[in-house]
């Protein structure tokens, strides 16, 4: 009875489907009915500060980047928990799909920019080794 209600968003969007829904159903239904959500927020901010297209364009890019920030939001969230015990994956939820969403057209120049990371460390740490 000492125990307090959690009110994370996660925790609230279970117990609002539950409402509606089982509470197995609702378990999933509510993670991702905030992603979806989040989403939405990072696609609309990026479309308003992209280039003006006709309707068509904005639409599929729109849907697109929503999407796909659905789809990689939980696997992409449960990675980055793993690497240390005390991380939860569902507070990554709700950030990680807006950035993923604002992202959606630019990740061809992230990807670019990680690979040029990972080859820089890799060539400091090989001519670390040949220095005397």
């Amino acid at each position: 009875m000492d125990e307090k209600p959690s009110l994370d968003p996660i925790e609230v969007a279970r117990v609002a489907a539950g409402l509606l829904m089982s509470a197995k159903l609702a378990a999933v239904v509510g993670p991702y009915s905030l992603i979806l959500l989040a989403a939405i927020a990072g696609a609309a901010i990026r479309l308003a500060n992209r280039p003006s297209t006709g309707r068509s364009a904005s639409f599929f890019f729109f849907l697109g980047a929503t999407f796909a920030s659905l789809v990689l939001t939980v696997p992409i969230a449960s990675l980055v928990a793993s690497y240390k015990d005390t991380w939860e994956a569902q507070w990554f939820f709700m950030p990680l799909a807006v950035a993923l969403a604002y992202t959606a057209d630019r990740w061809k120049d992230i990807a670019n920019v990680l690979v040029d990371a990972v080859k820089t460390f890799i060539r400091n740490w090989a001519n670390k080794g040949s220095k005397p």
